[in-house]
């Protein structure tokens, strides 16, 4: 026990005890100004202050803080243990603040001293948040970095070397007093290049034949071979799509399965066996179905932007949406920029020249976009056929589908009642409102809540009256019948805008969606 009091602060279930007399002393050294002032001043009023004001808390003035937001005043003068600031920087009220860390114990011991003794504010009338006023610069050290700096050719090393490749590296070598090894035999060398341009071991009878070549080009004749292989392609299209996130499946727990993305992962094999160019390559994928819109490879390549994690039964759709852009923008940085973006999320980046109103400057160019999972691959004639066939399709099948529908209705609307208060409360006013009357990003928060309260007509048909089951089963069976008429057509997931006008985009104080700035 006698070493447990010598610790300044001892965390018990998530709440700060404080020996007594630490707590004394506290008291008698604790300013507003000089302590507390500074200290809401860097931490909570980018939050809670201005225009972003979280949970209707307005931290900057001593009024703002007595009166506090929707859940009651923030400070109850001489009970740090009452006051809601004190309880959520402990962690006994969540989310913990400030948003996304946890206050040294003694800053939290000065918030404590200074609410049980009265929360006296005899500093400036208001605060400003220091995010708000620091002029951002960048370090020498920073705008010097190489990666920064206008590409330049470089001097060629004058020493013994066949190319300019091996050049620098015969230089860094004598530099070093390092011994070059010597060639390699023909079947290393072969093996070599096999391995690394299609990931598999020459044959028996590729060795041989490279070994029984004498001629100069020996060596070009294998390495155009092998860059002719579609096994080159699959094999450095691998390392594209590990840059680019590909997965088959969504992630998180439900994880649930992608049937056609595996459309994009045969359009980057392609453009490595076809040898596109680069800067095709990029554009395709950040823009094909607006630069290209004649090319079903472009549409596919779209589908870059479809690789998010996606957790689909996430309650909050503003979260969940901000979490897909935030996985866009950094993959886009890291893939075509060669940058950390992410780091710029919650505030300016520590160690290059990116500000965070950089980041959401990027992510502004993907705040409209949306999934089609159901992408027709067509064009020309053979769309206008597949358009035609679904039209006679639908207009068949829609008499039979409403009737299926109205019989299963009441269950469809007691499920989605029970499931809607699991939204959060954007999410429900979302998909409430009449779409003719949804904003841009009401529209986003709607189709991807939606799914979520809505099944097919045949999950819902088991709750019938028997007599109605057989009614319901008669128009199934029915239905069926139009299968034939039903055109099939290839499919791919891919990235679509979702209407002409974009949502707004805002600096997330904390790269919180909670806490939008300018």
């Amino acid at each position: 026990m006698r070493s447990l009091l010598k610790l300044p602060a001892l965390r018990f279930t998530g709440l700060l005890v404080l020996p007594a007399s630490m707590v004394l002393a506290q008291t008698a050294a604790v300013s507003f100004s000089k302590d507390i002032g500074p200290l809401m001043a860097g931490k909570c009023v980018q939050c809670h202050g201005g225009a972003s004001r979280m949970g209707d808390l307005d931290l900057r003035s001593s009024e703002g803080l007595l009166k506090g937001g929707k859940h009651g005043p923030a400070v109850v003068a001489g009970k740090a243990d009452e006051s809601l600031l004190f309880r959520h920087i402990t962690g006994q009220v969540q989310p913990q603040m400030p948003l996304g860390t946890r206050l040294p114990d003694a800053q939290i011991a000065q918030f404590r001293a200074w609410i049980d003794a009265g929360a006296k504010w005899d500093g400036a009338p208001t605060l400003t948040s220091v995010a708000d006023t620091a002029t951002p610069t960048f370090t020498a050290m920073q705008k010097r970095y190489w990666f920064f700096q206008p590409v330049a050719k470089p001097v060629v090393p004058k020493v013994n070397a066949k190319n300019p490749v091996d050049a620098f590296i015969v230089a860094k070598l004598e530099e070093k007093k390092i011994q070059l090894n010597g060639r390699a035999d023909k079947v290393t060398l072969l093996r070599r290049a096999t391995l690394d341009l299609t990931g598999l071991p020459p044959t028996p009878e590729e060795t041989q034949a490279f070994v029984a070549d004498e001629s100069p080009e020996a060596f070009a004749k294998v390495v155009d071979r092998l860059l002719a292989s579609p096994h080159y392609g699959e094999r450095w299209g691998r390392m594209w799509l590990d840059v680019v996130r590909y997965a088959d499946t969504n992630g998180f727990k439900a994880d649930e399965f992608r049937p056609n993305i595996w459309r994009y992962r045969d359009y980057v094999v392609k453009a490595f066996n076809e040898d596109k160019p680069y800067d095709r390559f990029i554009k395709e994928q950040i823009a094909g179905d607006e630069m290209y819109p004649g090319s079903l490879d472009a549409r596919i390549a779209t589908g870059f932007m479809r690789h998010y994690t996606d957790e689909t039964n996430q309650p909050s759709m503003e979260l969940r949406r901000s979490e897909l852009l935030n996985n866009v923008t950094d993959t886009t940085a890291a893939a075509f920029m060669g940058l950390t973006f992410g780091c710029a999320k919650c505030h300016d980046h520590k160690f290059d020249p990116i500000l965070q109103k950089d980041y959401y400057r990027l992510q502004a160019f993907f705040s409209n976009i949306r999934p089609n999972d159901e992408t027709v691959l067509l064009q020309g004639e053979a769309l206008a056929k597949y358009n035609a066939q679904m039209a006679e399709w639908e207009a068949k099948a829609s008499p039979i589908r409403a009737q299926m529908h109205a019989m299963v209705e009441p269950f469809a609307k007691t499920e989605r009642d029970y499931y809607m208060p699991r939204f959060s409360a954007g999410t429900q006013e979302a998909i409430k409102t009449p779409e003719e009357q949804r904003t841009p990003f009401q529209k986003l928060l709607a189709f991807h809540g939606m799914p979520q309260i809505s099944h097919t007509d045949e999950s819902f048909a088991k709750k019938l009256k028997p007599e109605e089951k057989k009614k319901f089963d008669e128009l199934a069976a029915e239905l069926k019948k139009l299968d034939p008429l039903k055109p099939k057509a290839p499919m791919a997931q891919t990235i679509v805008e979702n209407g002409p006008e974009a949502p707004p985009t805002f600096v997330l104080a904390g790269g919180s969606w909670m806490a939008p700035k300018e």
